[in-house]
């Protein structure tokens, strides 16, 4: 996709969140917040060129002809995809599996009068972002939540023995494999077929991620409360 960027760079500057890419002659530079340069390649894609200055002069004001249009649609073009690739398929991916993790919590107001409240892990999939500058997102019943924000999880405070497995992490780990291959089922492919492969699958995440595996019983329970937790966002899913 950055093929047609030759003899060019690009980067994305995580203080400011924004996706840089530089250019040879005619374009020398294109970059802004992704959700902005995604409405900028949607608007480009436009035929009505002659309506769009920005289209026909450079920055010098100087007329760009047809060749060098040609090329710099190719090249913002290409742009527009990896921007995309990047913003969907990365980064949204990775913002929604640590909202299903429990790793982040999202707080938001339901009207500008009112405070913010935390937004539910199950409502909160049934929400659209239409304004990703101001926190603006809209429901299924047109509720809007506004202003939203993201804040860490803060550990339980409560005394005692600190668990040695994260349930939240587990838990999102059992999401992150239901959303991706389903409920497993005799039907489907060898290795994800009965609650065992689920099991195995977990054993080599906490080996991964805690070094070590838990005892049969206690993964098994964790297993039943996610699942448990999985069905009913589902269906509250299907009754909004």
């Amino acid at each position: 996709m950055l093929t047609e960027m030759s003899r060019g760079a690009a980067e994305i500057d995580v203080k400011t969140q924004r996706f840089q890419f530089w250019f040879s002659q005619p374009v020398n530079y294109w970059g802004g917040a992704p959700w902005q340069l995604l409405e900028e390649c949607d608007r480009r894609e436009l035929p009505q060129r002659a309506l769009d200055p920005e289209l026909l002069f450079d920055k010098n004001y100087r007329f760009v002809d047809d060749d060098e249009h040609r090329l710099t649609q190719r090249r913002v073009r290409a742009a527009c995809l990896a921007t995309g690739v990047v913003w969907r398929q990365i980064m949204l991916q990775e913002f929604n599996n640590a909202i299903e993790a429990g790793q982040i919590t999202l707080h938001a107001r339901a009207s500008p009068i009112e405070p913010f409240r935390p937004v539910s892990i199950d409502v909160w999939p049934t929400y659209q972002i239409s304004d990703w500058e101001n926190g603006y997102a809209i429901g299924p019943d047109s509720s809007s939540l506004l202003s939203i924000h993201v804040s860490p999880t803060v550990p339980s405070t409560r005394r005692g023995r600190v668990p040695t497995y994260d349930f939240d992490k587990i838990r999102g780990e059992v999401f992150r494999l239901l959303k991706k291959q389903g409920i497993p089922d005799l039907a489907n492919d060898e290795g994800w077929r009965t609650n065992a492969d689920l099991r195995h699958r977990l054993e080599s995440f906490c080996e991964s991620v805690f070094e070590k595996r838990p005892a049969r019983s206690t993964l098994d329970g964790m297993i039943k409360a996610a699942m448990t937790d999985w069905a009913s966002r589902k269906q509250n899913l299907k009754t909004k």
